[in-house]
């Protein structure tokens, strides 16, 4: 996965997933269940929020909660390129 892209001027910059299973922070990358997200560390920071699941019909295909990985940049930028990598573990 590559992420390309050009700003007008430095800014943070946040990239979002979100998903059932609870991620895994590790020094290698993100564990999402079996499945290991890698990025480059100095680029790319990586945090979890957990977020509730409210609605009734959202929980039955959801459960009770669902989490968004956030990974968001060590630093305002303007130009970058990001490359992740998906792999099974």
């Amino acid at each position: 996965i590559s992420e390309d892209f050009v700003l007008d001027k430095p800014v943070y910059v946040m990239l979002s997933l979100m998903t059932a299973v609870e991620p895994a922070i590790h020094s290698e990358g993100v564990m999402i269940g079996r499945t290991l997200l890698s990025f480059n560390p100095s680029q790319l920071k990586a945090t979890v929020e957990k977020i509730a699941v409210t609605d009734d019909a959202m929980k039955h295909s959801w459960g009770d909660a669902v989490y968004r990985l956030k990974l968001n940049s060590a630093g305002p930028v303007a130009t970058a390129t990001w490359k992740m990598e998906l792999s099974a573990k």
